[in-house]
């Protein structure tokens, strides 16, 4: 599976961008279901709009890496077979993520598992592709809307010398040539110069990078609210083409 995940890549990923483009319409077909819903209810066409929009405008993959995709839904997924084995009882659990994610396979014309196996692999291909790779992302502080401090700088550069030292450590143990290991760390030093300067402040490409992490964060809304759940409460059948314990545990559970 790993190999396969890795071989493939660009090919999960492509994927997963078409699910999230369809993210986008499906939204749309939301905002006006969720509108007619709050007119019936007595609101006026103002107030059933604005509360269309707070129950609808977020986000459960476009614009998210697959890491926090991935914790998401297989959170929710937890959720679903725990419900199973109790015997569905009352109240169900709220999965927005898993309600969004299938609508938008309905959308993009897949099942829910063959999406579910996407996320898996392209989150597979990144875990051994990149592993223990500094990365600003991992430590972007949210609600923050200066570059400077919207991620950790000293972290990062300690990073980028720690993963240095674990490349040492496998030199040593004949894991890398020591060819591997100078260029490896050249590689390593030429990221760090063009991010954070030698005081653990960013760079110029450093602040712009994290200039584009602030802005993704204020466009892109991740928490779904409550109301959203609740009406769609009546989408239980939807859960079939969630996976079962066994084949999840099989399938979708093996990597951390």
């Amino acid at each position: 599976m790993d190999q396969l995940a890795i071989q493939n890549g660009d090919s999960f990923n492509k994927a997963l961008k078409g699910l999230k483009r369809a993210e986008r319409a499906v939204v749309k077909d939301e905002l006006r279901q969720f509108k007619r819903h709050y007119l019936k209810s007595g609101e006026k066409e103002a107030k059933a709009w604005e509360n269309a929009k707070r129950d609808t405008c977020w986000n459960a993959l476009d614009g998210r890496p697959v890491e926090e995709i991935r914790h998401d839904l297989w959170d929710e997924m937890r959720q679903v077979q725990t419900w199973r084995v109790k015997g569905l009882p009352k109240p169900r659990p709220q999965t927005p993520y898993l309600d969004r994610l299938l609508l938008c396979c309905k959308k993009y014309g897949v099942t829910g598992q063959v999406a579910l196996y996407w996320v898996r692999s392209y989150y597979v291909r990144n875990k051994k592709c990149h592993p223990g790779t500094p990365c600003l992302r991992q430590l972007f502080i949210h609600g923050k809307t200066r570059p400077e401090e919207a991620v950790d700088w000293k972290k990062l550069s300690i990073a980028f010398e720690d993963k240095k030292k674990e490349n040492v450590a496998m030199q040593k143990a004949g894991q890398l040539s020591q060819w591997d290991l100078v260029a490896t760390n050249a590689a390593l030093d030429c990221r760090k110069r063009e991010l954070v300067s030698s005081n653990s402040a960013p760079t110029q490409v450093g602040r712009n990078m994290a200039d584009f992490l602030i802005k993704e964060s204020q466009t892109t809304v991740s928490r779904p609210p409550a109301e959203y759940s609740l009406h769609h409460a009546h989408w239980k059948q939807q859960w079939a083409d969630i996976p079962s314990e066994a084949e999840f545990q099989s399938q979708y559970a093996d990597v951390v």
